[in-house]
């Protein structure tokens, strides 16, 4: 079996916020279940979903028909649960990572890493920093040839454009909504902008990162990847720390009503 899904629409991917201080905040990159739907669906296969428990873990497996051996090929992985909906929030997880096995949205661990500088205030009721932008979103999008790896990535709060990766592409999928660039909208400040231009780290890659002694990122305690955040000299061992800290970071972000979570 030989199927290969379509890249995300910039539409189709939402923004969460990673980790956030009085400096600045991440963002995170993931995809909802009803994407995932939606994409099975145009593809034109006939697919199927079940949910099972394994030592205490919902599992998803999804399941494509294969019309040469005649029967269902299933992939499957576990998922996590939501703050909000226990068991509501598990499944729609389980489901939504099973899919990335099948290749849907796969793209989005490539993700460069997104830092927004500033923009950030005290919420009045719990003291905790909160992004000051209403409405965050992805508003283009682009890939690489062979659609593994995400070349282009533009991404706006409250209209103007507050990060951007790449350049510009015929590969470049946007979304429905376009954000006006921040000069042409004298009427607002603009917003602080992170550009980046290099081929952006994996999550793979900041993991297997080294120190001088040899050991992994990934091994490192979080104070330790910390202080080279905030400490070390060279840029790549600071993005490749950063990204390894918010890669664990999102298992403790609270999810969206339907336990959508980050991929």
């Amino acid at each position: 079996m030989n199927i290969k899904f379509r890249n995300l629409r910039a539409d189709e991917i939402e923004c969460r916020v990673g980790t956030i201080n009085d400096k600045g905040f991440t963002l995170l990159l993931y995809k909802d279940a009803r994407c995932d739907m939606n994409i099975l669906d145009e593809t034109g296969v006939i697919w199927t979903r079940r949910h099972y428990e394994c030592k205490g873990n919902l599992f998803c497996e999804v399941g494509i028909y294969d019309e040469i051996l005649k029967q269902f090929i299933y992939r499957s992985d576990c998922g996590t649960e939501s703050n909000t909906k226990k068991e509501k929030g598990e499944a729609s997880d389980s489901f939504k990572r099973a899919c990335v096995n099948w290749g849907i949205g796969r793209e989005l661990y490539t993700s460069p890493f997104i830092y927004i500088k500033g923009n950030v205030k005290q919420h009045e009721k719990t003291g905790k920093y909160v992004p000051t932008f209403k409405s965050i979103k992805v508003v283009e999008i682009g890939y690489s040839d062979d659609g593994k790896r995400i070349t282009r990535l533009v991404i706006s709060g409250d209209g103007d454009i507050i990060f951007e990766h790449g350049r510009k592409s015929a590969q470049s999928v946007q979304g429905a909504t376009q954000a006006e660039p921040a000069a042409d909208r004298a009427e607002k400040p603009e917003p602080a902008r992170e550009t980046r231009h290099s081929t952006p780290m994996t999550i793979e890659e900041a993991r297997e990162r080294q120190t001088k002694n040899g050991k992994r990122f990934a091994d490192l305690p979080a104070d330790q990847l910390q202080w080279i955040v905030d400490n070390a000299k060279n840029a790549e061992s600071r993005e490749a720390a950063k990204l390894v800290l918010d890669d664990r970071a999102f298992e403790d972000l609270t999810p969206y009503d339907d336990g959508e979570l980050p991929f």
